[in-house]
């Protein structure tokens, strides 16, 4: 091959700003879902009720197609890394915890940026979501 993207498991692995764009379209999905519900019931939604729809967003997402919408979108799909298979349903929730980061007290904001900057000094440019997980993003024409 003749480009210079990093490889893991001969598969090209996704761009850092490819990410990010997923993930903005990603919080647009969560948010469509949240005001949906709180449409539907508005009197039981507060925060952490909040990332729980994220979460399980996330994780169904990920645990069934290897891709969220956002994902999906950019031409991007997360797989365990070594495998190349789809993540495992534990691997996808691991992975998709960072939703819940930034309601821990204190040190919550710092964390999930701190997760996300990982990503920018790892040799895979895997963020600690994945390096827990045992995942990696990689172009989904691999």
């Amino acid at each position: 091959m003749t480009d210079t993207a990093p490889h893991v498991d001969h598969r090209v692995i996704a761009p850092r700003f490819t990410r990010f764009g997923a993930w903005l379209l990603d919080i647009l999905v969560c948010a469509m879902l949240v005001s949906g519900a709180q449409w539907v019931s508005p009197f039981f939604w507060d925060e952490p009720a909040n990332m729980v729809l994220a979460f399980v967003y996330l994780w169904a997402a990920h645990a069934c197609f290897r891709r969220t919408l956002g994902k999906w979108v950019v031409g991007i799909k997360v797989v365990g890394r070594g495998t190349g298979r789809p993540p495992s349903p534990w691997a996808a929730a691991v992975r998709s915890l960072w939703v819940f980061l930034p309601l821990i007290p204190v040190v919550g904001q710092f964390l999930a940026v701190a997760d996300w900057l990982w990503a920018f000094f790892d040799g895979e440019k895997r963020c600690l979501h994945d390096r827990l997980a045992g995942t990696v993003v990689v172009n989904a024409k691999d």
